[in-house]
């Protein structure tokens, strides 16, 4: 999931305006008018210390790391905005603080070591000139961090450690609805990047264990090959999480496309996807070709398991999440466990209160 603690990043220019708009507003009473000037100005220039760096590291500190990220999440971002664009905005940003930090603690320096007004009053522009130049330096780092912001939250509540159902096949073969029947509460849109397509994204509860089930229109309904390249990869990036392929055909041909079509597509995912599969036939209510006109599987799907069930009746539908069930609990990932309520409650230490 998406951190969405990163903060809004703020442009150069409007970080700047900010620091100082705020800092013009510092003002220390003083009996003597000398020393009351002084006052201000080093309390100006801790002002504008603080805002940038507080700023800053508020965006240097809440973005995620990126190796720590998982690996669906960190290769989209690669992807988007480059990890090493992103490892090297962050270190100037961090540089930015350090600088601005510098140059006003430079500032109060000799400002403390005057006697002039005339001076202090000079000195306090030009430090504001020098570390305006500095934040001026970290805009581009600025804007990097913001398309990192907006890739990461913008992408969908995919849970990386969750073992996942991914439906593949042609489009209107029953995809959307095949996740419907499957979740156990109604499922959730969201944009998938680098495509202009959405992906429905359901769970699958079964005791106390929880899957995903994820519709991929426009994603895997056809081959890898007919891309290009930031699509292929974006696709590709599913490999990271914990998958089953549920590839769904429609015998009856209402679809669209014809069983050869859809046979065709299937071989190039089995091809272009290492990970564990099975076969739905939909639609087991409607009218089909008889089984000795139908195409053959192709040969690599032959030894993939086959359930036949309707959306419309629930024909099916049970097996099919035994099945399905027992793929996803094969998976490297194992399902988390959710204790119930009464479990946490008894596993929490009682707290012996304070002694009076």
């Amino acid at each position: 999931m998406a951190d969405d603690s990163i903060p809004t990043v703020p442009r150069a220019d409007e970080l700047i305006s900010k620091a100082f708009a705020k800092a013009n507003r510092v003002e220390i009473y003083d009996r003597m008018v000398f020393y009351a000037q002084r006052k201000t100005a080093l309390a100006k220039l801790d002002s504008v210390s603080a805002t940038i760096s507080t700023r800053l590291l508020k965006l240097v500190e809440r973005h995620p790391t990126i190796d720590r990220l998982d690996p669906w999440r960190r290769e989209l971002l690669d992807l988007q905005v480059g990890n090493d664009k992103v490892r090297k905005a962050l270190g100037g940003l961090q540089w930015c603080t350090e600088q601005a930090n510098e140059i006003c603690r430079k500032g109060q320096s000799q400002i403390r070591r005057s006697k002039s007004k005339d001076f202090i009053s000079q000195k306090v522009i030009e430090t504001y000139g020098r570390v305006a130049s500095v934040v001026r330096q970290v805009s581009p780092a600025l804007k990097v961090v913001e398309r990192s912001r907006e890739l990461l939250l913008s992408l969908p509540d995919i849970d990386a450690q969750l073992p996942t159902a991914v439906v593949a096949g042609y489009a209107n073969v029953g995809k959307s609805a095949l996740v419907g029947t499957l979740s156990t509460a109604s499922p959730a849109v969201a944009s998938y990047p680098f495509t202009t397509q959405e992906i429905h994204l359901g769970h699958l509860s079964v005791g106390r264990r929880r899957y995903q089930v994820i519709d991929t229109p426009g994603l895997l309904d056809r081959p890898l090959a007919e891309r290009n390249d930031v699509e292929r990869k974006a696709v590709l990036a599913l490999t990271h999480l914990p998958t089953v392929i549920v590839y769904l055909i429609d015998p009856t041909g209402t679809s669209g496309a014809t069983l050869q079509e859809q046979y065709h597509l299937l071989a190039a995912v089995i091809e272009d996807f290492p990970a564990p599969m099975v076969l739905v036939r939909s639609k087991s209510d409607l009218p089909r070709l008889p089984a000795e006109e139908e195409p053959p599987l192709p040969t690599a799907a032959g030894d993939l398991p086959v359930f036949e069930v309707s959306v419309q009746s629930g024909l099916g539908i049970g097996e099919l999440k035994e099945g399905l069930v027992a793929a996803l609990q094969r998976l490297h990932v194992p399902s988390i466990f959710v204790p119930p309520p009464w479990e946490v409650a008894a596993a929490e230490p009682e707290v012996e209160p304070d002694p009076i």
